[in-house]
């Protein structure tokens, strides 16, 4: 019954995730209680590493907080560590470079911030273009554009300001605020930028605490190593480079789901193994 559950959630999430690249909270919420009420009435998944003969109801209970508490907090670090680490990129500009706004040509495509490259276009004809997506720069709602130069312009109109801050819906400068969709063009030279970018979505982990609700410390462990060897099987042959956007949680998924179908067992072969060498190796 457990196993039926957390299948039908892993399943719900990795789908909405791998289509909308957003990982559904409230059911994790949900999830999170199912594995706990679950653990306490049948512990068996929480204990599938080292399965003692006999545990009572309430130490299964603890292991799938314990597994909560290892998947949500753990993965929450790590974001954390990520976001301030690889959160942003800072290009700077000895030669001031034009940056603007460029409009949709179809519906297809997104708004997007250009800005000539201090590099030569290697197809000759001045410099090349870094084109960064609307939808890549600005993942989450407090994401900001930061631009620091001169020239700027907005609808053709100079405007006397040093820094500009860009969001999804708005252009704060010169101490005025701009609606993005009210502008018909906005531009620029630009010395420094700091560009946002994505290192792990906030919904991971609330994910990998639900996997941990059913299937207790060790799993979350083994689930997000499986993880991220998945994910890197997968953006290899899909040449998925580095700033794209790869959702996790369907790695994640495949991780418990890998974890239930013999990685346990791969665990305890393992962990069993160094235990029998001891101290000493042999």
């Amino acid at each position: 019954m457990l196993v039926a559950a957390l299948s039908v959630l892993l399943v719900s999430i990795a789908w909405i995730d791998a289509d909308l690249m957003v990982v559904p909270v409230d059911f994790c919420w949900w999830g999170m209680g199912i594995g706990v009420v679950g653990a306490c009435i049948d512990p068996t998944l929480v204990t599938l590493a080292g399965m003692p003969d006999s545990i009572r109801w309430w130490e299964g209970g603890v292991r799938a907080v314990a597994g909560i508490a290892a998947g949500w907090g753990g993965l929450s670090l790590v974001v954390y560590l990520g976001k301030k680490l690889m959160g942003i990129k800072r290009l700077q500009f000895p030669d001031a470079a034009e940056w603007h706004l460029r409009e949709p040509e179809s519906e297809a495509e997104q708004l997007s911030f250009v800005i000539k490259s201090s590099q030569g276009d290697p197809r000759g004809g001045g410099h090349a273009e870094d084109i960064y997506p609307w939808g890549d720069l600005f993942f989450r709602d407090y994401d900001r554009l930061e631009i620091e130069g001169h020239g700027v312009r907005i609808d053709g109109k100079p405007v006397k300001a040093k820094t500009l801050l860009i969001s999804r819906e708005t252009v704060e400068t010169g101490g005025k605020t701009y609606s993005i969709e009210e502008l018909k063009s906005l531009s620029g030279k630009a010395t420094k930028v700091a560009v946002p970018r994505e290192a792990m979505g906030d919904g991971d982990p609330p994910l990998l605490g639900l996997i941990g609700a059913f299937i207790g410390w060790q799993g979350v462990a083994f689930s997000l190593f499986a993880a991220c060897i998945f994910a890197i099987f997968w953006a290899l042959p899909a040449r998925v480079g580095f700033g794209r956007q790869l959702p996790f949680g369907p790695f994640l998924a495949l991780g418990g789901a890998a974890w239930i179908f013999g990685g346990w067992a791969l665990w305890d072969w393992y962990f069993g193994s160094l235990i029998h060498l001891g101290p000493t190796g042999k």
